[in-house]
């Protein structure tokens, strides 16, 4: 069960540039389910980013939900400064 992640990088694949071993990261497993797992495999373009050192991990895992979801579709569609968004 569960959508939200929060934990340390136990190890990263040959393809993946922007996480390393050891960081402390929190996201979304989108709608796969299974994120209350001890060990979750997470795709390295993921909804996944990097834990504020000031937040604990049951902190981090209540952000997801909004704003990760936006912040992972604006940088997937490369939307820039300056750029507009048509609804």
């Amino acid at each position: 069960m569960g959508m939200v992640v929060a934990g340390e990088v136990e190890a990263v694949g040959r393809d993946v540039a922007s996480f390393s071993e050891g960081q402390q990261v929190f996201g979304l497993d989108r709608f796969v389910l299974g994120a209350y797992a001890g060990y979750k495999c997470m795709p390295g373009r993921g909804v996944l980013t990097l834990k504020p050192f000031n937040l604990s991990y049951e902190e981090a895992a209540a952000i997801p939900y909004g704003g990760m979801f936006a912040l992972h579709f604006l940088k997937r569609g490369k939307i820039r400064r300056g750029q507009g968004v048509l609804v």
